[in-house]
């Protein structure tokens, strides 16, 4: 308790440079959430912080969608050197973890994932109406018109993941399931390196605490951000 208190001393004298300065003297393993938007990464971000992981600036993440969507991977990697663990955009996009790899390769890596593709979905559905559409699925236009980080960010970043065609629940399902797939495969001969989670699991706090050589602090996760 008195370290974490300390901490936020020295953040609220020194600010940013501070962080820097202890992301590099702890020299700590990285810690990567991968699961998709929707799959529990708000628990997962809470428990990493409450067990002293420094998490990345999700304002700042989600400002690299530009450098992204024509393939500059420089400004994540850069990033990424800023923080012990990140979660939520841009990590949950498909394939960029192979990025993240190749740059950090002793890192660790958490795949969330829900019961069902549809169950994904659906909570992904509902949670866009909740805030961008006045309790109905948001429209193109809506999407357009909306001030998230900057006006049309919520527009652009769903093309950019999910194609034109907005909330069609087979392509949905089938990005979300290949997503899963794919990481899957390409961590097959690392396996020391990821842990496949579904928060909701009654073992699944523990198991993330083994993966990451932690000592529990709870029985179990607090469901966080539920739709």
């Amino acid at each position: 308790m008195l370290k974490i208190w300390l901490r936020k001393i020295l953040k609220w004298f020194f600010g940013d440079s501070y962080i820097k300065t202890k992301v590099k003297l702890r020299n700590k393993q990285k810690v990567f959430v991968i699961g998709m938007n929707k799959t529990g990464t708000t628990s997962l971000e809470y428990a990493l912080k409450e067990q002293g992981y420094i998490l990345g600036r999700q304002r700042t993440a989600e400002l690299l969608l530009d450098d992204l969507i024509i393939g500059n991977y420089d400004s994540l990697i850069n990033f990424c050197k800023t923080a012990e663990a990140f979660q939520d955009f841009p990590f949950s996009v498909p394939g960029v973890y192979k990025k993240i790899h190749e740059a950090f390769p002793n890192s660790k890596f958490i795949l969330s994932h829900r019961d069902t593709p549809e169950q994904w979905f659906n909570s992904l559905v509902n949670f866009h109406s909740k805030i961008w559409g006045n309790g109905k699925i948001p429209t193109d236009k809506i999407l357009k018109q909306t001030s998230y980080v900057y006006l049309g960010y919520p527009w652009k970043s769903m093309q950019f993941l999910f194609g034109n065609k907005i909330y069609d629940k087979s392509k949905y399902c089938e990005i979300y399931q290949n997503h899963i797939s794919d990481v899957t495969k390409f961590f097959d001969s690392r396996t020391d390196q990821l842990l496949i989670l579904n928060v909701a699991n009654e073992d699944s706090y523990t198991k993330f605490c083994h993966f990451l050589n932690l000592v529990p602090m709870h029985s179990s996760f607090g469901w966080l951000n539920k739709t």
